[in-house]
């Protein structure tokens, strides 16, 4: 196993890779390749060997598809000088791959190809090529705290906060904790670290501006701060006890009302209404209604199974009739289930198409292996005015979970993991013969660029919505028909990065201030003309429309864009094996989990 001495280097220490500088040049040379063996994967790694200005040089293993994925980066970040080293890249190869003569000269034109990359004046200092080639394994990404597993799922100790780093190791980002009982364990985050670079864009200034939280006290007030706020943009309130009997109305209303009254100078949340595995849909529809009417200024999701969703749509009082309530589904579905899954999910669209103004969320959970989602998501897409969007939720069953995490195992465990990134490439490979168009994985961005929405929202007559999850909950994909195209990509006609950059102060400066005040709509005037400015040359003039701003109609082009608009959210569980303090504490939604992890950080902090 030729993994052994630099996991066990990086599980002693874990410090941070010396950064580049700009001003420096920096040379790189591929060497050879050799066979990896990480846990029970094996493959073919390229070693890169990566000479700074002044300092030791240092080696990087990479895969083939890592390099892939940074030729590829390169062709969308900078098309004009891509003519460079476009045909220098190796080729694909569907069988060989492995044999020793194929490797031997992809080696050599390997390292033709990263000398002429370090050779260019612009490409060399390209981001794509430093997240992939000037971080040497091991590079620490950030500095958290995270759950010890084992405490948590086996020892009986509940859930333990313990020191962790999210860095770069072996080709993969992993999530190190450091348990003073247990040990260093990790997991990997995501195999691709090209993309989990891309989803947090630049991790040292991100890090920097979030604060780092790698202190008791630092946890404590952030965790107070997203305890008290409700700063999420979906609350949690489970309509069923722990028995599935309906809870008392007294005390869904008390809850309704208290989120509602924490939130009453802010952006509100919207509030979403499990009905689990309800019975009495005459009775839980009864219960919504009651729920609705006790917070008047708020909009709620009610989440159900297809069937119990056909029955409330076809009550007489529907509570789905309500305008504030949006319907949404959620189906857990397994290899060999996908016809099934269609034809129910099929039967529920055909029922609540005969509701006026229907936005209907779809939710999919699911687990490894993947089931074959192209015929399910064509469909999806086919509906998009009725189903607004698409979530694809990656889960782990709570046995495989007990068995990854056990005493017993390795401390560096790569199996069953919640990697986004290879759920995306699933996702863009079922959409490759879909009439609606292909995607591909640039078409994705970080999910938290959502806040972007948030001044549509309120455009749309929706009201103050916060909709600002962290980086590594997982990413979107927002498709809009227009005259000339249907469910096509946002990211063919807007730069999405230079979009989110420009105008994510204005966002929050604008949390400040009321957005019907003379600032308000000045900022929103100015973030329509950014807008314009970011639209990638030769797109369609129906996108041009989008990003204008008339006195006298108000957002209408923008809320024709909202009409028109089908997301799709790729993201995965939390679950007790990976969980992190950036994410829970910058959580998009609040969930009972979440909101038990967060309440041990926020005692612990205080306690300690």
């Amino acid at each position: 196993n030729t993994t052994t001495t630099t996991t066990k280097n990086i599980m002693a220490s874990g410090d941070d890779a010396c950064a580049p500088s700009a001003q420096r040049a920096w040379e790189a040379k591929v060497t050879g390749n050799k066979h990896v063996t990480v846990g029970k994967e094996s493959y073919t790694a390229y070693e890169i060997v990566v000479i700074p200005p002044s300092g030791t040089p240092f080696e990087c293993l990479r895969r083939y598809s890592t390099l892939l994925d940074m030729h590829k980066q390169i062709k969308d970040m900078h098309p004009e000088y891509f003519e460079v080293v476009r045909d220098l890249f190796p080729k694909k190869r569907t069988f060989g791959s492995t044999s020793a003569p194929v490797l031997e000269e992809r080696t050599l034109q390997l390292d033709k190809y990263i000398k002429t990359i370090f050779n260019h004046h612009v490409l060399c200092a390209a981001p794509c090529i430093h997240n992939v080639l000037l971080v040497g394994d091991g590079a620490v990404l950030y500095r958290t705290m995270a759950v010890c597993a084992v405490c948590a799922l086996h020892a009986g100790q509940g859930v333990k906060w313990c020191a962790a780093n999210v860095c770069q190791l072996q080709g993969a980002i992993w999530l190190l904790v450091t348990c003073p009982t247990h040990g260093r364990r990790g997991t990997v985050l995501c195999s691709n670290p090209l993309f989990f670079r891309r989803m947090l864009r630049d991790p040292a200034q991100r890090v920097r501006k979030l604060g780092l939280l790698t202190s008791q006290p630092a946890c404590a007030v952030a965790a107070d701060l997203a305890q008290r706020s409700k700063a999420a943009g979906v609350v949690d309130v489970s309509l069923t006890s722990r028995d599935n009997s309906l809870r008392p109305a007294a005390d869904v209303i008390a809850e309704v009302r208290n989120i509602a009254g924490i939130t009453t100078q802010g952006p509100r949340p919207y509030i979403r209404l499990l009905g689990k595995l309800a019975t009495d849909m005459a009775a839980l529809n009864q219960l919504v209604l009651e729920a609705v009417d006790a917070a008047v200024a708020d909009r709620f999701v009610l989440e159900l199974s297809f069937e119990r969703m056909i029955d409330v749509c076809c009550l007489q009082d529907s509570a789905l009739l309500c305008t504030r309530v949006y319907p949404a589904i959620k189906y857990f579905l397994r290899c060999g289930e996908e016809m099934l899954c269609r034809q129910e999910l099929v039967s529920a669209i055909g029922e609540l198409a005969g509701i006026a103004d229907m936005n209907l969320t779809v939710t999919l959970c699911v687990e490894r292996p993947f089931p074959d989602l192209s015929h399910i998501l064509e469909m999806l897409r086919r509906h998009r005015k009725i189903v607004r969007t698409i979530n694809v939720v990656l889960t782990r069953p709570r046995t495989e979970l007990m068995e990854m995490t056990a005493p017993s195992q390795p401390t560096m465990h790569e199996g069953n993991t919640i990697d986004v990134s290879e759920l995306v490439a699933h996702i863009v490979a079922a959409t490759q013969d879909h009439d609606a168009g292909t995607l591909s994985d640039s078409d994705f961005f970080s999910a938290d660029t959502a806040l972007l929405l948030e001044p549509l929202l309120v455009a749309a007559n929706c009201g103050r919505r916060r909709i600002r999850p962290h980086a590594t909950t997982g990413c979107a994909c927002v498709l809009f028909t227009s005259e000339e195209h249907e469910s096509f990509p946002m990211a063919h006609a807007v730069d999405v990065e230079r979009l989110f950059d420009g105008l994510r102060q204005v966002i929050l400066d604008l949390d400040k201030s009321n957005y019907a005040t003379t600032a308000g709509l000045s900022a929103l005037r100015s973030s329509i003309k950014l807008s314009k400015q970011c639209l990638h040359e030769g797109v369609d003039t129906s996108f041009g429309k989008l990003f204008t701003y008339d006195s006298a109609k108000g957002l209408k082009n923008l809320n024709r864009f909202l009409a028109e608009s089908q997301f799709i959210l790729v993201q995965s569980g939390l679950d007790l094996g990976c969980l992190e303090a950036e994410r829970v504490v910058h959580a998009a939604e609040r969930t009972a989990l979440l909101d038990q992890v967060t309440s041990t950080l926020h005692d612990q902090a205080r306690a300690s």
